[in-house]
């Protein structure tokens, strides 16, 4: 799920660590959100541009049953844990900002918690390509950090908070059509935002992405994560029924490529 950034932040624990969270409240309720977002979906092929552990990848599968699976990321070691973790995915090693497919080759494309982790400048470039690799008419669903409630988070190398108008201005650039971006994962960005507002930095541990990498909320114990999942399963419900949230963790859009004029 990341393009790399800093060579020390995406090793080998790392992306086991990822591979083996699929039951993890975030994973599954962030998947939750995608969906009512998307709608049903029909995809013959599929990517997951900047794949990681191969964890976007089978949820992509599960999204559209019979697609082609795609997955491409820089981190040889993200690599092995995606070949392990989605068998039936092609897996290629390449950045998200020189995708190796033919323009139009997906129908669905998923960039998930990459673009934070890009040096500046090579988000828009990130987005171009994956506008250019998805078919007339596909659908592109890409998740980032959001800088709701982050006030005492410092930005640096590799590490980037978007705001919803920065993001928005991406796609836009990109010739995509934005259908919904919105701020999802609302109790996380209450809780930051509330630390900020005290003047607290955050927690010690509380979320590793703060720090390092894609960190995942603490989930301790089988009831923590059942509540946790139950209300970001709540704000998903919300989602598909059209209402965009205005603060959470992360920002969440969907966006099709036209087909083109007379097409």
């Amino acid at each position: 799920m990341a393009d790399r950034g800093a060579e020390a932040e995406f090793d080998e624990a790392y992306f086991t660590r990822l591979a083996a969270a699929g039951g993890h409240w975030w994973v599954q309720g962030m998947g939750r959100a995608a969906e009512a977002m998307l709608g049903p979906v029909r995809a013959g092929r599929a990517l997951d541009a900047g794949c990681g552990s191969g964890t976007g990848l089978a949820w992509l599968g599960g999204l559209a049953p019979g697609a082609r699976l795609h997955g491409a990321d820089v981190a040889a070691e993200g690599l092995a844990a995606a070949r392990r973790h989605a068998t039936a995915a092609t897996i290629t090693r390449a950045s998200v900002v020189d995708l190796p497919y033919r323009s139009a080759s997906f129908d669905l494309v998923a960039c998930l918690d990459v673009l934070q982790h890009l040096p500046d400048g090579l988000a828009a470039r990130a987005v171009a390509e994956v506008a250019r690799v998805l078919a007339p008419g596909g659908q592109v669903v890409l998740r980032t950090n959001a800088a709701f409630g982050r006030a005492q988070v410092a930005e640096r190398a590799g590490w980037h908070l978007f705001a919803p108008g920065e993001l928005g201005a991406l796609l836009d650039s990109a010739g995509l059509t934005i259908d919904r971006l919105t701020h999802v994962n609302a109790l996380g960005g209450l809780v930051a935002s509330g630390r900020a507002r005290l003047g607290r930095r955050p927690a010690p541990g509380a979320h590793e992405s703060e720090v390092h990498g894609l960190g995942l909320p603490p989930a301790t114990g089988a009831l923590r994560n059942r509540v946790l999942g139950g209300l970001l399963t709540l704000e998903a419900r919300v989602l598909g029924r059209g209402v965009d949230l205005p603060f959470g963790h992360s920002l969440l859009a969907v966006a099709t490529k036209p087909s083109p004029a007379g097409g």
